[in-house]
């Protein structure tokens, strides 16, 4: 698995604090389990690989290919399917606001299909 990480230009310096890019070959069984850890950032996350799920209490529970994932108070269990592949948006507070005209604290600790906050996205995606 490869993970490539940008720093934005310009004016988006006051609202993103990084991009990411995943890529990965087929994942082997054993490399498919992960943990998220708490970083204090907003992530829009686009997903071009396989499905992939939050483990909650022994459930499994699919995550959006567009995605917002809210500042998390604790680390989270997610699953990869065989291939990964993501782009992803590490937003500061001030950039979900700006963007999005919603305060961080609404999808505080929440991962949601990001046509809730904006139905653009899809299109971007």
């Amino acid at each position: 698995m490869e993970i490539k990480q940008f720093g934005p230009s310009g004016m988006l310096q006051n609202f993103v604090d990084y991009i990411w890019v995943v890529e990965s070959e087929l994942l082997k069984e054993e490399e498919r389990e992960d943990i998220i850890m708490p970083l204090g950032h907003i992530n829009l996350i686009f997903n071009y690989g396989s499905d992939y799920k939050l483990i909650e209490r022994e459930r499994e529970i699919l995550i959006p290919d567009t995605a917002i994932i809210g500042q998390i108070k604790s680390a989270r269990h997610v699953r990869y399917g065989s291939k990964l592949e993501q782009i992803g948006i590490s937003l500061k507070p001030a950039g979900l606001i700006s963007f999005f005209h919603i305060p961080g604290t609404s999808i505080a600790d929440r991962i949601i299909d990001a046509k809730e906050v904006d139905l653009t996205l899809h299109k971007v995606y």
